[in-house]
């Protein structure tokens, strides 16, 4: 039932049911299964601290050296991927030893072993062997997720060494295959991903096609998806300073930022911080202040350098 809400994105009821199916005490087995269960729909809800705590008791629980790879595997690879998940940013040496344990552990030629150099690479974004290394492990998987996030770690991989070009190329290759990933959080992700690389390429026209399309996409998900929706559209005309853009979705931004304010991310400060830019930028000084006042309010730790600027 649990797995069938979670397809809903009913996330709150699903772990409630999962909750309900640990409350019967099943066999230590089940129980592992469970927690990694409550920890794979608390990631949906970008719910960081509940996805650590799950899955850590998980592999408390998990007495089998590959159930528990697999759970250091995940552990890394949504940490990384996924990195705005908390109040206060996690340590670079906790995720650190979640992908070395993930890699230690995990048969070299698995699927949680490209997991682990997916998420390395995405930490790191200075690691061209290991998403390669991810990449040819899920080519022979067939796995179009892992195919999908193997293509991401690539491309990150590219952009972080300036190669916007082979950035783009890797985030087409995975749009190209979107129509076969049934999870819409993670064809969101690819939008994401896909976006600034248009964008560093100048190809804005592009860049806002993709973003209205994942602002369709992400609309019938959660807050957090919805406020990821507005804020992507607004990233796109801060590269292009399409300020009169930008403020048109002030109003939707004010309200998408408070139905979000449960959720810890980066974008609730960030995307008011472009409304107030977008004011200064038009000569509105006091809407401006407005806007730099809310986001001050409601910016989380560990991110100055996505926000001082």
């Amino acid at each position: 039932a649990a797995e069938r809400t979670v397809a809903g994105y009913a996330i709150d009821d699903a772990l409630e049911l999962l909750h309900k199916a640990v409350s019967l005490g099943p066999s230590e087995a089940a129980q592992a299964e469970l927690w990694r269960a409550i920890g794979q729909a608390s990631v949906l809800k970008f719910d960081g601290e509940g996805f650590w705590s799950a899955m850590l008791r998980a592999a408390d629980l998990c007495g089998e050296p590959e159930p528990l790879a697999a759970i250091y595997a995940e552990l890394a690879i949504e940490t990384a991927t996924r990195s705005g998940m908390w109040r206060s940013r996690p340590p670079n040496d906790v995720l650190d030893g979640w992908i070395e344990q993930a890699l230690e552990l995990t048969d070299p030629a698995s699927e949680a072993h490209a997991k682990a150099l997916i998420a390395h690479s995405f930490w790191e974004r200075n690691t061209p062997v290991a998403a390669r290394e991810a990449s040819e492990l899920a080519e022979r998987s067939g796995d179009v997720d892992l195919r999908s996030y193997a293509w991401g770690a690539r491309g990150a991989v590219a952009f972080g060494e300036q190669d916007f070009e082979s950035a783009l190329t890797w985030s087409r290759r995975r749009l190209n295959v979107k129509d076969e990933i049934s999870d819409p959080d993670h064809v969101a992700d690819i939008y994401e991903i896909t976006i600034p690389s248009c964008c560093a390429n100048a190809q804005f026209s592009e860049a806002r096609r993709l973003a209205a399309e994942h602002d369709a996409i992400v609309e019938p998900l959660s807050d957090h998806h919805r406020l990821h929706g507005v804020a992507v559209l607004l990233e796109v005309e801060e590269v292009c300073a399409g300020w009169n853009r930008i403020l048109e979705h002030g109003e939707r931004t004010e309200a998408a930022v408070e139905a979000n304010l449960a959720t810890p991310c980066v974008r609730n400060a960030r995307a008011l911080l472009l409304i107030a830019l977008a004011a200064a930028a038009t000569g509105d000084n006091d809407t401006a202040r407005r806007y730099e006042r809310r986001a001050e309010e409601v910016e989380i730790e560990g991110y100055d350098l996505v926000l001082a600027a």
